[in-house]
């Protein structure tokens, strides 16, 4: 069991890693909490201070969450949705579903080791 929780933590570490070298410092929201690029304009519809998404890749602990709630299905496809509107559907889409069926897998495969011991 030990060596699946290894793998679990060695899956988030890598994949965080990998979002923050996507996705780090794209993502910002306006006050209708609609995605915006990083670097746009300030208008008058974006705060400078509180204009970041609630799950985004700018710091290691942000991006460790963000990879474990797309693992726990905790509203990924908002979050996908939000860095493939700034980003562009190519490399946003590669990564979150490499994220959720690689990650399904493991935790599947973790479930029915603890259930069957």
């Amino acid at each position: 069991m030990s060596a699946f929780i290894i793998i679990l933590l060695l899956l988030l570490f890598i994949f965080t890693i990998i979002g923050m070298d996507l996705f780090a410092n794209t993502v910002r929201v306006n006050y209708d909490n609609e995605p915006i690029p990083y670097f746009s304009e300030n208008g008058e519809n974006i705060s400078l201070n509180y204009s970041f998404a609630d799950y985004n890749f700018d710091t290691f602990g942000d991006a460790a969450v963000t990879v474990f709630a797309v693992l726990a299905n905790e509203d990924w496809s908002k979050i996908y949705f939000n860095h493939a509107r700034v980003n562009g559907l190519g490399k946003s889409s590669v990564f979150f579903i490499s994220l959720v069926i690689i990650g399904q897998m493991i935790l599947l495969k973790l479930f029915l080791t603890i259930q069957l011991k």
